[in-house]
């Protein structure tokens, strides 16, 4: 691709007349930065592209056939992680069946992630006398910044909230952050869904 570019704007493919300017220039043409059809490539194949040309002139310069890299300066460009995909309302459905197979502890984790937002961690944080199955709301204590914040219970949650509590002190579900990663991908993949616990946030998010 590069020595396409060189020829379509009369540059030299010669190693030596390959500077980092020229590089630079053709790491913002339209050649590099679009696909055949005209669109914008994704960053993923930019990244791709900066990369080959990094490590080639780097190969050259290391085998002695230019004194300095061109592609010294060449950085992949930062790129965000893309959200996890919202569930939908039939992958939801058909989770839920798979958890409601398992232990209830399982289940009702599950359902209190779809049912209020909370993160993984905030929920397996939760104490027994942080749920007022009264007033339908959680305090939650360690939310993200270690800041206290209110989460509400959804109606048809609290009477399963109720039955769990019953008897119950201490932590709400006794179970590691690790142990319950692994459950809900093990739900997921029964249910033939993709999904984690952060994807269940999402598809709370999602909905609102």
């Amino acid at each position: 691709l590069l020595n396409a570019w060189l020829s379509e704007n009369g540059i030299p493919a010669e190693l030596d007349a390959i500077t980092t300017t020229v590089v630079a220039r053709f790491l913002v043409s339209p050649m590099a930065r679009q696909t055949a059809s005209g669109s914008a490539k994704l960053a993923t194949s930019t990244n791709a592209l900066r990369t080959s040309v990094r490590c080639f002139f780097q190969h050259c310069e290391l085998a002695g056939l230019v004194e300095r890299s061109p592609g010294m300066l060449v950085r992949r460009a930062r790129c965000g992680e893309p959200p996890p995909r919202a569930l939908s309302d039939v992958e939801v459905e058909r989770l839920l069946q798979v958890a409601g197979k398992g232990e209830p502890r399982d289940v009702l984790l599950v359902r209190l992630l779809l049912g209020t937002g909370l993160r993984l961690g905030e929920a397996l944080g939760l104490e027994v006398g942080d749920v007022d199955l009264r007033s339908g709301v959680i305090s939650v204590r360690r939310a993200k910044g270690d800041r206290r914040r209110t989460a509400f219970i959804p109606a048809e949650l609290v009477p399963r909230l109720a039955e769990w509590i019953r008897d119950r002190e201490g932590r709400l579900f006794p179970i590691s952050g690790r142990h319950a990663q692994r459950v809900i991908g093990e739900m997921a993949r029964k249910a033939g869904v993709s999904a984690s616990a952060h994807a269940l946030r999402h598809t709370v998010a999602t909905r609102i």
